[in-house]
């Protein structure tokens, strides 16, 4: 597992248009804080770019001892559990987010994963990055509808 905290660090990459989530501009709001969740580090930079691209202010961390303390700290407004998080993990990941941060949970299934309990929203694979980039922008217009377990 990586260590490593990443926020607001790679450089910024314009998306092509049609990859591009449509993001509210408000000037007398700070940008969402959205705390992503991943082992994987090529997914974890990935994702972090994407969310980056779309507005948001993100903080990328790779284990789950680092999620919950980030979670205690800080004032996020979305947390993303992704895909390279063991289903296992994502259990006992939610249950100690739960008990410390009160911020709704996005979980990004793997294939063959079912819907967890205790989650707020999730989203199927295979959806891609301009579903994922509408999902969060849903989210947080309060437009996508919670989650029922399978």
């Amino acid at each position: 597992m990586d260590h490593e905290v990443r926020t607001t660090h790679f450089p910024v990459v314009p998306l092509p248009k049609k990859l591009r989530a449509p993001v509210q501009r408000m000037s007398h709001r700070r940008p969402r804080r959205i705390l992503s969740i991943a082992y994987d580090k090529a997914l974890r930079e990935t994702r972090h770019l994407l969310l980056q691209s779309g507005g948001y202010e993100v903080t990328s961390i790779g284990t789950r001892t680092h999620a919950v303390e980030l979670c205690r700290r800080g004032d996020f407004d979305l947390v993303i559990v992704g895909t390279s998080v063991p289903q296992a993990e994502k259990v006992s990941i939610l249950r100690e987010i739960r008990s410390v941060c009160a911020a709704p949970v996005l979980v990004l299934r793997s294939p063959g994963e079912s819907t967890l309990p205790d989650v707020n929203y999730d989203l199927a694979p295979g959806e891609g990055p301009a579903p994922f980039l509408a999902a969060v922008d849903e989210i947080f217009r309060g437009r996508r509808t919670r989650t029922r377990p399978d």
